[in-house]
């Protein structure tokens, strides 16, 4: 009977050991995906403290409601605010500049998404996002469409000041389903 006890034991003391270490396994798994998240995001974060600052610091803004990024030609940082006049506005930043409009002197992102799903009903948005088409500050629609049994993927650009279609590209690939 004192055998089997002290099998026992030992399997316990084994299978806690094992525990213990599948625990410590799973937690430093945890600890080093944390921090490799960290590296890779904090590039983005550091450009839009850097861009809240600058609309701060600029056009003393007071209220920073967002920041979104926008790659086109080049990387801007736009900054939805509210001025110290107390008006919304739309502050699009980059490298060496800036540019300001009144939120209400352009359409929101909700009427630009009905206008793109009015346009065609099949679409799945994805993304919508202010940014700069060769001189014209616009809407970016990313979303896919069903194509013969794939899905397609398209940018469109609507002119933010009145939503006008501006172009529409579409990307080469397919995604198959």
């Amino acid at each position: 009977m004192e055998r089997v006890i002290a099998g026992q034991s030992k399997r316990s003391f084994r299978w806690h050991r094992g525990l213990a270490v599948s625990l410590l396994f799973v937690v430093l798994l945890i600890m080093l995906g944390h921090r490799f998240y960290q590296t890779i995001q904090r590039p983005l974060w550091s450009s839009v403290a850097e861009a809240k600052a600058a609309a701060v610091e600029k056009l003393n803004v007071r209220d920073i409601t967002s920041v979104e990024r926008f790659v086109g030609d080049l990387t801007y940082m736009v900054v939805f605010a509210t001025s110290a006049a107390g008006d919304k506005v739309v502050i699009w930043l980059w490298n060496d500049g800036l540019h300001v409009e009144k939120a209400s002197a352009g359409l929101t992102k909700e009427e630009i998404k009905q206008l793109a799903l009015t346009e065609q009903p099949g679409k799945r948005i994805l993304r919508i996002v202010p940014g700069k088409l060769r001189e014209d500050y616009v809407w970016e629609v990313f979303y896919t469409m069903p194509e013969d049994g794939t899905e397609r993927h398209y940018y469109d650009y609507y002119r933010f000041s009145d939503g006008e279609k501006l172009d529409t590209y579409r990307l080469a690939k397919p995604v198959r389903r």
